[in-house]
């Protein structure tokens, strides 16, 4: 999400068929469809080379690659064994269950202060790349494009 700046959606409903490498290694996600864009051809979004070895390290363990129409991200029974779908993606809710977990692991509890931006949301990975971006100085027409 933060590489991307897509959403939770948009993630969910990658396959593998819609992930192509470029010359220097990286992988490219060829995104069909996204809340606002209206362009029929799609977008690509390029991962990081440490996003894209870890994402190769998911595709090795998991089995998703055995079928092509296979979405990216799939279900963990309770035994730890991936559970591939080309016919079931993850729901949101899912995909939000694994971002908050990882953030407690990270950040410890969830606080319940009352003060924002101190808890995972849907959109914490989108918010903090554009922040990143804006202190790099990308300008905001530039982060609005990149974020779809």
């Amino acid at each position: 999400a933060y590489n991307t700046l897509l959403r939770i959606a948009e993630i969910a409903r990658i396959r593998v068929k819609d992930i192509s490498r470029t010359d220097g290694g990286r992988m490219l996600i060829h995104i069909g469809r996204t809340k606002t864009l209206v362009s029929t051809a799609g977008v690509e979004k390029a991962l990081s080379l440490g996003v894209t070895k870890l994402v190769e390290r998911w595709i090795s363990v998991s089995g998703v690659a055995d079928d092509p129409n296979n979405y990216l991200f799939c279900r963990v029974r309770k035994n730890g064994v991936a559970a591939p779908s080309a016919t079931s993606q993850l729901s949101t809710r899912a995909l939000e269950g694994i971002f908050e977990a990882t953030h407690r692991l990270i950040y410890g509890a969830k606080d319940d202060s009352g003060q924002r931006y101190l808890a995972w949301s849907g959109h914490s990975a989108r918010v903090g790349a554009a922040r990143d971006m804006a202190r790099a100085g990308v300008s905001i027409p530039e982060i609005m494009q990149a974020g779809g």
